[in-house]
């Protein structure tokens, strides 16, 4: 496959929509819809070359596809160039069934406007097979403009220009010869030769003008507004909202009148001067129009009203007088005399930057805290609003006052704390808030000589190593020169500070832990970080006499030789001289260290196990690594009155002859003397023994086997071999109550007549007394025995044969020889649900009226009761039986009524072009059935419905065809499975001629006697004459059947493809050896052949048998129902080609074979290739034949194909649906087809799992109700379904259980029914009799319609913005209609879904939107 040729869209109504379906590895397969969107539609589109994405389908809106499903999860951008270059799972990676297909509609042919100078005219052009070509100008006028410009939504046709107007296209020219109505709303739909289909060149290309959507003109005031003084200038602006390509005439209308007119193409300005006389309000308008070959004059625009508008000079006065003083305050009071009140005043300074608006026609203005800025000049101005334009009065006279100037006194700030250290830097910062700047501070010492100056407002003086000279008291003050004039601030408040030298506290630190070993030594180090070097640290010990002195900043004082008397805390300061001074700084922090002797914790150990025998020896050891020898060890009994001593650095310790008092832990300890002082090391770990008495684990025996019989004896023994005797035997019932005590090392505990209670499991234990101290053994291993009540297996017999009919009675016995009687039997179906039980030692069980269910294998199980519990015996050996049905022969018989009643006819006789009937009939069985009527030499039979078991086969009229055996076979169904009966009799039909003509001319019979031997003469010589091939038969007709071909020739002739009707005649052989024998004479046209009359009359009677859907059948398929197509011609099957298969074709086949809808039209020998004949090829079906040789096809045997492309069909089955007395195809009474026979489903237990399957195979979305009682009207017999019983997931009715076809017991009065949502897609919302652009106030309609109406109310919504804004009920449509609001402004989205009344669960997609612009 080439790329791009990898996707196909199938079952839609065209190529551009359907299920789509992509090609990978040598199959097709579908698409699911998890995530599918327009996104993907978009790819789809563009890669079959259908234009854009019009929608997109799930749930298999087209259909649902067979065999693999390739993708899922499908997630395009919108730009790919293939569907297989999207995200996706991977080929064959899904969680779908069918049910979710996905497909897509696509735009097709689409239309442009190139070249023009808007999208609304320009060089026609449509898109064809993903090609733009254009459309010649032949016949090209108004009616195909008007329908260009509709389909582009660009209003009404203006032009239509020929001749390449707007310039030569390139290839290809798609149309010629266009003739539209006008009333078209798309140019593909007005007629034309076809695609391509021209004789054009590319200067003849059409060309299109469109006026664009009509609207009013919007009239815009673009140079003042709406309320203008005399002599103004005022321009108007129209703007046509839809511009096109060719000029419009814009006027200006005064109160309704032209004035002015100006030509333009979207848009033009008119400009007006205000004359001095016009006073009060007028009203402007505008509207324009197109002059072409159609003259269009748009609405006129909303109009614009102008008003005349004089203010007076307002009047001004000072509220103080001329000289004010800096930072004081003025009023200035401004009034004005008119009648526009609700304006403002503005008050100016002519010569600064004041400006001060406040409201009403006489208002003060307040300076607060004036300066040097707002002295001068000032004048107001009054301005107020008319009709939302601002107008202003002309200025008043002005006002004047000066300002004169006071300076603050400065702030001062030390930058440092008020001690400095010496040889630092100082800052002093002096600043002022004021105007005026370009001014300088003094800083001077107030009890000193320093005194300078610097410029600025916010200044900083910086003192650099300051010394003891600087300290004191500073000031400053600020002086500045405004206008000429010098101004000088009071002084500030004063700072003050003092040098000092600062030293650090040292940092001390010791050399080793806090915790020395005596005659060890110890390191202190004091160290300063400072500028003032040369000084020295003084070490003192702050708990003794230790003090000492070293030069520097960081020295270190070393300690040799500690003893306990340095043990203590130590300090360090330091000191130096600056300038003749002595400075000390603060002591370091503390360190301190302790002198000590550390001993080790001993080591312990135990000479011997933990656990010592009574008046055995225990030694235990202690031992410590130390140089301070010369000490002891003392051993300690933590858990006694034990204590010893003894000296070394590792002793033992022995207690010979231990006893209990000697158990439990003990531990040593070290001392010693350093320096007239005593140490102890810490306690060692402990060592712990215990002192025991060890008595071995008994043995223990049972006296008998494990399973000991209900009132039995059990004998246990519990034997100990130990030097500690005098003990005794605890015997103790671990699951029970059981507990018995003996003396002795070996004894017997015996259980006389046990019960239940004494079953499970036993252990003893030996107990003794050793040293006034009780000692026990462990416990025994453990003897379990059980007690049983033992019952033999039944015995099981069949009462009857192992094959049992249906309805019949069945016994089966069980017996049982037991002691324990007072029980019961339970037989039981080893294959089925059968369960039954009765009480005794020996019981029959009776199934009366066997069906199926009961055939398999039965085993039976006996049960008692044995102090209070239950046993059950093994189950019995089993026996087995079949339920069968066993069908009587069928009789068959003949009747002739008019035709068989002749003096010349025997039994089974009639005479040719009478009628007869064969009847079937079969003794009473069962009820219901059918009778199939076979003939020899064809394999093709008749069925009817057996009534009164019995069916009757009518022949209207008796030929030679007809003549032969006939044979019936009875099939009924009895519990859903279908049997047949044995073949009847075969019955030998014979057809003859009528003698009646000889009769009538009895007269001349005679003399043709006397001319029989003359005739026979003439007739012998003409047959030796003639070109014939006689074939021999063993029937006694005599048919002459012509086809359009040589019998048994393959090769068949198209001139000859029609049948001729079959014509009858005798023709007897007398040169023969056969006298009696009879031939069909064959005809073609230039010989005649003879042929054997069986074979003539198996084809023409298997040609009447096959009519009506039975010279055609599928397969290879999983049915009956799908398979390779394969049709009945000249006495033998055939193929079809897949050449221009589809689903038209398909459709028929279904319907010919009574198997429902067309679901898939599966090519290239989906079912396998098929052998022999190629009847059929290029086959081309509306859909609506009844046969498919109906159908167009290149004749009989003509194609060009191999069986690699064999057709094959998929049909939905033969058990079809319908609806019938609703209001749509998706509601009313359900109705099904079976046999070729429609009839009615009963209502009993029918819910809305099942009206949701019905709905389903009605491809009419979900269920909304299932209606009883012949909601939709009483239907007629059959009655073909009861008790129907779906999960609500089968794909058709009769996939769900019933009690079988014709099994009911229902009246009419109980027809079941269906309403179903219908095809619920996004409904379509458009816009009725207005423009996408309108006013306030305008109303507006909008008509949202269903896909697919149904026969129940729905309830649609209107939304706008996302939001419901209405909601309306009706059937498959609604108008909303809406009145704009005033508020409204701006652009609105508009789109509406619907749910079925009730059922707000079940809501369609929303609409595409729509745009509207107020």
């Amino acid at each position: 496959m080439t790329e791009g040729a990898n996707i196909r869209l199938v079952n839609g109504n065209s190529a551009c929509s359907g299920r789509v379906e992509v090609y990978h590895d040598g199959q097709w397969g579908t698409v699911c819809d998890d995530d599918w969107d327009m996104k993907d539609a978009t790819v789809v589109c563009r890669q079959m070359g259908c234009g854009t994405a019009v929608s997109v389908q799930g749930s298999a809106q087209f259909g649902q596809g067979s065999g693999p499903i390739l993708l899922d999860d499908v997630g395009c951008s919108g730009s790919e160039s293939f569907i297989t270059e999207c995200s996706h799972r991977g080929f064959s990676q899904h969680n779908c069934g069918h049910s979710e297909d996905a497909g897509v509609t696509c735009s097709a042919d689409q239309i442009r406007l190139v070249n023009g100078r808007s999208r609304c005219c320009g060089r026609v052009e449509i898109q064809h097979n993903g090609q733009w070509g254009t459309v010649c100008d032949d016949g090209w006028d108004m009616d195909d403009a008007e329908v260009a410009c509709r389909q582009m939504g660009c209003g009404r046709a203006v032009n239509a220009p020929h001749s390449a107007h707007f310039g030569e296209g390139s290839e290809p020219t798609w149309l010629d010869d266009v003739g539209c109505r006008g009333t078209e709303n798309y140019l593909i739909e007005c007629s034309h030769p076809g695609f391509k289909k021209e004789d054009c060149g590319h200067n003849e290309d059409a060309g299109v003008v469109c006026s664009n959507v009509v609207q009013s003109p919007a009239l815009t005031l673009t140079s003042s507004n709406s309320a203008v003084s005399p002599g103004e200038a005022v321009q108007f602006r129209c703007v046509s909202s839809n511009p096109t390509c060719i000029s419009a005439s814009f006027r200006l209308y005064k109160d309704g009148l032209s004035i002015k007119t100006q030509t333009a193409e979207s848009s033009t300005t008119f400009d007006m001067t205000v004359e001095s006389s016009h006073q009060g309000r007028y009203q402007y308008s505008c509207d324009y129009s197109y002059q072409g070959t159609r003259s269009i004059t748009s609405p006129k625009s909303s109009p614009f009203d102008i008003t005349v508008v004089n203010l007076p000079a307002p009047r001004i006065s000072l509220g103080s007088t001329k000289e004010v003083t800096w930072g004081g305050k003025v009023d200035i009071t401004c009034s004005v005399e008119t009648q526009f009140t609700g304006g403002s005043i503005t008050l100016t300074q002519s010569t600064g930057s004041f400006r001060e608006t406040k409201s009403g026609t006489s208002v003060t203005f307040s300076l607060q805290k004036v300066d040097f800025v707002h002295a001068g000049s000032y004048s107001c101005q009054y301005q107020t609003r008319v009709s939302s334009r601002d107008f202003r009065s002309p200025q008043s006279s002005s006002v004047q006052f000066s300002v004169v100037v006071n300076l603050p006194a400065p702030r001062i700030s030390l930058g440092s704390t008020k001690e400095v250290t010496w040889g630092e830097k100082v800052d002093i910062t002096c600043s002022v808030e004021t105007q005026f700047t370009g001014g300088s501070f003094t800083l001077t010492q107030s009890t000193g000589s320093f005194r300078e100056t610097k410029s600025g407002t916010s200044v900083t003086f910086s003192l650099q190593k300051v010394d003891f000279v600087h300290a004191g008291s500073y000031y400053c003050q600020y002086q500045t020169r405004v206008s000429s004039r010098d101004f000088r601030s009071p002084q500030s408040s004063s700072v003050q500070f003092s040098v000092v030298v600062n030293l650090p506290a040292p940092r001390i630190s010791l050399g080793s832990t806090k915790e020395v070993t005596w005659g060890g030594k110890v390191d202190i180090t004091c160290s300063v970080e400072t500028q003032f070097t040369g000084g020295s640290f003084t070490l003192t010990q702050s708990t003794g006499s230790f003090r000492e002195t070293k030069s520097g900043t960081s020295v270190t004082f070393s300690l040799p030789k500690v003893d306990f008397v340095h043990a203590g805390s130590y300090y360090c300061q330091y000191q130096t001289r600056v300038s003749s001074r002595d400075f000390r700084s603060p002591q370091s922090s503390s360190v301190q260290f302790s002198v000590v002797v550390n001993l080790p914790a001993p080591r312990i150990s135990l000479g011997s196990t933990k656990e010592v025998t009574w008046g055995g020896k225990v030694d235990i050891t202690c031992s410590v690594e130390t140089q301070f020898t010369g000490g002891s060890f003392t051993l300690t009994q933590s858990t006694g009155s034990f204590r010893e001593t003894k000296s070394g650095t590792s002793v033992t310790f022995s207690l010979p002859k231990v006893d209990f008092v000697h158990a439990g832990s003990y531990y040593c300890q070290y001392q010693t003397r350093v320096s007239s002082r005593d140490f102890r090391s810490p306690q060692s770990s402990s060592v712990q023994f215990s002192v025991v008495v060890n008595l071995p684990a008994p043995r223990i025996s049972l006296g008998s086997i494990k399973e000991v019989t209900w009132g039995e004896k059990v004998d246990i023994t519990c034997s100990v071999e130990t030097q500690f005797t005098g003990g005794s035997f605890t015997l103790t019932q671990s699951t029970g109550s059981f507990r018995e005590t003996k003396s002795g090392t070996s004894v017997t505990f015996s259980l006389q007549k046990v019960d239940f209670v004494h079953a499970g499991s036993y252990y003893c234990q030996y107990q003794t007394r050793v040293s006034s101290r009780d000692f026990r053994s462990p416990q025994s291993s453990s003897v379990q025995f059980s007690v049983v009540v033992n019952l033999p297996a039944p015995r099981i017999s069949l009462g009857s044969t192992k094959e049992v009919t249906w309805g019949g009675k069945v016994d089966i016995t069980c017996s049982v020889e037991t002691q324990f009687t007072g029980g019961s039997f339970t037989l039981t179906q080893s294959t089925g649900s059968f369960r039954e039980t009765k009480s005794g030692t020996s019981v029959t069980f009776s199934l009366p009226n066997v069906d199926f269910v009961h055939a398999g294998s039965y085993y039976c199980q006996y049960q008692t009761r044995v102090s209070s519990r239950d046993f059950r015996s093994p189950q019995s050996s089993s026996v087995q039986f079949s339920v069968v049905v066993n069908l009587l022969q069928p009789n068959v018989t003949f009747s002739a009524p008019d035709g068989s009643y002749h003096w010349w006819l025997k039994d089974s006789e009639v005479t040719r072009g009478y009628s007869f009937s064969i009847i079937c009939s079969t003794p009473p069985q069962y009820p219901g059935g059918f009778f199939h009527l076979g003939f020899n030499g064809s394999n093709v039979t008749r069925t009817h419905s057996a009534v009164n078991h019995s069916a009757t086969f009518f022949f209207p009229e008796a030929d030679y065809i007809h003549q032969g055996n006939y044979s019936c076979v009875y099939e009924v169904s009895v519990s859903s499975r279908t049997f047949s009966s044995p073949t009847t009799e075969l019955l030998e039909v014979t057809v003859k001629a009528s003698p009646a003509p000889f009769i009538g001319f009895g007269v001349a019979a005679g003399l043709l006697l006397i001319l029989v031997p003359i005739i026979i003469l003439f007739i012998k010589r003409g047959r030796k004459q003639e070109d014939q091939t006689a074939v021999k038969t063993d029937h006694r007709l005599h048919a002459k059947n012509t086809y359009g071909g040589t019998v048994g020739n393959t090769d068949l002739d198209d001139d000859h493809e029609d049948y001729e009707n079959a014509e009858t005649i005798f023709q007897h052989r007398e040169d023969s050896d056969h006298s009696d024998e009879d031939y069909i004479k064959v005809e073609d046209g230039t010989t005649n052949r003879a042929v054997g009359n069986e074979y003539a009359a198996a084809s023409v009677l298997s040609a009447s048998l096959l009519a009506d859907g039975l010279n055609v059948r599928l397969i290879n398929g999983a049915g009956v129902c799908s398979g390779r197509v394969e049709v009945y011609h000249n006495g033998q099957w055939g193929t079809v080609c897949d050449d221009d298969w589809d689903m038209n074709d398909a459709a028929v086949v279904c319907r010919e074979l009574g198997c429902g809808k067309a679901l898939t039209a599966p090519q290239k020998a989906y079912f396998g290739q098929g052998s022999g004949l190629i009847f059929l090829d290029d086959v081309g079906c509306s859909g609506s034949e009844s046969s498919i040789t109906s159908c167009s096809h290149g004749g009989f045997g003509k194609h060009n194909c191999g069986h690699g492309e064999d057709a094959g069909v998929t049909c939905s089955g033969r058990n079809e649906i319908r609806l019938v007395n609703g209001g749509s195809s998706c509601c009313g009474r359900v109705e099904i087809q079976h046999s070729y026979q429609w009839g009615t489903v009963c209502d009993d237990d029918w819910g809305m799992n099942d009206a949701e399957v019905v709905c389903r195979q009605m491809g009419c979305g979900r269920a909304v109700s299932a209606p009883n009682n012949a909601h939709f009207g009483q239907g007629s017999d059959p009655i073909w379904l009861d008790d129907v019983g779906c999960r609500g997931t089968e794909n058709y009715l009769n996939q769900c259980s019933h009690r079988g076809f014709g099994e009911e017991n229902c009246e009419h009065t109980e027809d079941a029914a269906v309403v179903c949502l219908g095809d619920q897609q996004s409904p379509t919302l458009t816009q009725i009799l207005s423009h996408s652009a309108v006013l306030p106030g305008e109303t507006i309609q909008l008509r949202c319609a269903s896909s697919k109406s149904t026969c129940i109310s729905v309830d649609f919504r209107l939304y706008r913005n996302g939001k419901t804004i209405k909601t309306q009920g009706d059937k498959s449509s609604t108008t909303f209609i809406l009145t704009l609001d005033s508020s409204d402004r701006g652009q609105y989205q508009y789109s509406c879904d619907y749910s079925p009344q009730g059922s707000s669960s079940i809501t369609s997609s929303k609409s595409r939107s729509i745009d509207i612009t107020i």
